[in-house]
């Protein structure tokens, strides 16, 4: 995944793949154009970290495509968060776990997710499910999905900071055929 070529990721195996100490992070510019073909896998890719599970912070990562991978997040840390990021599509994802938030969208434009679960934040800590926050945060579409036991924010908390950050123009949002 951090490599800097273009690149499909395909699978021979199946099974948990431990990613240590902060989890895949710090995914760049650099690491972008990539496709995780996990439906590649006889029988499924589980991402488990110890911290944050996958995180692109700062980071300008984008043209990047997850399918059919299943992120395991733990405690005290969001399960998967991109941050300055924009061109991703997530396809039949599963975002269990993670004490912050399941799944975090914050700074970055045109994502995609569909067709995935985010159930079962926590145990400890916000356990809350599905972040999408501050400008230029726009062009997030979300259809097909199921996400349920969070203590909040099971559905996506649209959350733009201190007053006056909101987006004059307003946010493209596109949320539709979702199960909550």
């Amino acid at each position: 995944l951090l490599a800097t070529e273009p690149r499909i990721i395909v699978f021979r195996v199946s099974g948990v793949i431990d990613v240590p100490g902060g989890g895949v992070s710090g995914l760049t510019e650099e690491h972008s154009y990539v496709t995780i073909a996990g439906q590649t896998s006889p029988g499924g890719i589980t991402l488990r970290g110890e911290e944050t599970t996958l995180e692109a912070y700062h980071a300008n990562f984008h043209d990047a495509v997850f399918r059919f991978v299943r992120f395991r997040g733990s405690a005290n840390y969001d399960n998967v968060s991109f941050n300055e990021t924009h061109h991703l599509v997530f396809d039949h994802c599963d975002f269990s776990g993670g004490s912050d938030e399941a799944f975090d969208i914050t700074f970055s434009h045109d994502f995609t997710v569909q067709w995935s679960t985010v159930p079962n934040s926590g145990p400890d800590g916000q356990v809350y499910g599905q972040l999408i926050a501050y400008p230029p945060t726009s062009n997030i579409t979300m259809h097909h999905n199921f996400s349920a036991h969070h203590k909040n924010r099971c559905g996506p908390h649209m959350h733009w900071g201190p007053e006056g950050m909101a987006p004059a123009e307003g946010a493209a949002f596109d949320y539709r055929n979702n199960v909550i």
